[in-house]
């Protein structure tokens, strides 16, 4: 958990500093809790986690994380980054989170993924083993294992300072790098040859290379793209790693702007992907509904046909309930806390944030950024407790929204 900053205007509400995002975005690199989903209540997500985990360990091809009606914000990419997170501690298999960007392909998220793997040192492991097993393993290496093992444990780390004098089979090492891709391509009928020596050629040279060296031949003619994905995955497969799991946030941002044929090349490509990453990996995604939409048309069917669009792929995430609303905004508030109130939810009464959630129509992203104004609004009221009377006094300061009667009334309604 990232450090919070101590700021003494929010002392007398007995917080270290407003505990809810002005801004309800979630970004896993950030430092700030309240954005990066370290905050998560597993109570107000239960059937959701319960579901997505399911499916992740019956190793279901392609996932879609959907729901939430028309609305953005209700918690998908929380659930998934809680996911990517609890499946990094695998060591023998690799989670990587990947932000979609618009107009990304699934050539482009096969990228996105073959680089953090070597920012985040996955293929410099994949190396280290593969160089050892050939080292042990080749009918006649030009390298002995005893060597390797002297390499590896003097450059545990990757580095481009490699002293080549130390080490004689680095001495020459396009003799290595071209009698290593012969035996690798002789114990697999997957990996491709240019692939495999490009990669080779980089690590044992200078590895920080590697990340230009990869988008050139991803870009030769004659080879293709998620076929050089692919002969990384079975590179890291002979090294020991038996799974991944990609998660791809905002994937809908990829589809929606699709029709016709840039749909129909898309639905294609994505279903290459799907092809090459079977018994490898499984691929989480994030769909809003309009992109669902998007993909249901005839032009989305290659796709659809290995990964529909059903119970089997889908995970919906429901709204919340105001008593959930009440569950997470506990959850933000904990972290922040200093000394004792008498309530824990204070400066809140339960029925103003009951009141707030039923208002955003259970939308975690609306109720968490009008709790964030809440706050804000009771500290320039002197510190005024948060209750129903003082949401209704200050309501388009708060919500954005004019005060409607008829609606505290359906609230109270539903509150019976």
């Amino acid at each position: 958990m990232s450090r919070i900053e101590d700021d003494p205007r929010y002392h007398p509400y007995f917080l270290k500093g407003n505990p809810f995002p002005s801004m309800a975005i979630i970004d896993p690199l950030n430092p700030d809790i309240r954005y990066n989903g370290t905050i998560f209540n597993k109570e107000v997500f239960e059937e959701e986690v319960a579901n997505l985990k399911k499916k992740i360990e019956a190793k279901v091809n392609l996932i879609y994380v959907t729901g939430g009606g028309w609305e953005r914000g209700v918690g998908k990419s929380a659930l998934i980054v809680q996911e990517w997170r609890r499946l990094k501690s695998q060591s023998d298999a690799t989670s990587v989170y990947i932000k979609v960007e618009p107009k990304s392909t699934p050539d482009d998220l096969c990228d996105d993924v073959v680089l953090k793997w070597h920012a985040d040192g996955f293929l410099w492991e994949t190396l280290k083993k593969v160089l050892l097993k050939y080292g042990e393993e080749a009918p006649s290496p030009k390298v002995m294992s005893s060597d390797v093992r002297a390499f590896l444990s003097t450059f545990p780390e990757i580095t481009d300072e490699i002293s080549f004098g130390l080490f004689s089979f680095l001495y020459k090492p396009a003799v290595v790098v071209s009698d290593m891709t012969q035996w690798i391509c002789r114990i697999s009928s997957i990996a491709k040859d240019d692939v495999v020596r490009v990669f080779l050629n980089a690590y044992l040279t200078k590895p920080s290379s590697f990340r230009d060296e990869w988008l050139k031949i991803r870009h030769s003619k004659g080879l293709d793209k998620i076929d050089c994905f692919r002969t990384l995955m079975e590179l890291m497969r002979i090294a020991g790693y038996k799974y991944h799991y990609f998660f791809f946030d905002q994937f809908e941002e990829a589809v929606e702007p699709l029709r016709g044929a840039s749909l129909s090349l898309f639905s294609t490509r994505m279903s290459s992907l799907l092809k090459a990453c079977i018994g490898q990996a499984t691929i989480i995604v994030t769909l809003h509904p309009s992109a669902e939409l998007t993909l249901s048309q005839p032009e989305g069917m290659h796709v659809r046909s290995l990964a529909g669009l059903d119970h089997r792929h889908k995970v919906d995430v429901s709204t919340m309930s105001p008593d959930e609303g009440v569950k997470l905004c506990l959850s933000y508030i904990s972290p922040f806390r200093i000394g004792k109130p008498d309530s824990p939810l204070y400066p809140f009464e339960e029925d103003a944030v009951r009141y707030l959630t039923f208002l955003t129509n259970g939308i975690p992203r609306f109720a968490l950024e009008d709790f964030n104004r809440a706050v804000e609004v009771g500290i320039s009221s002197d510190y005024a407790k948060i209750t129903l009377d003082f949401v209704k006094e200050h309501h388009e300061d708060i919500t954005g929204k004019v005060f409607i009667a008829e609606k505290l009334q359906e609230f109270m309604q539903y509150a019976k």
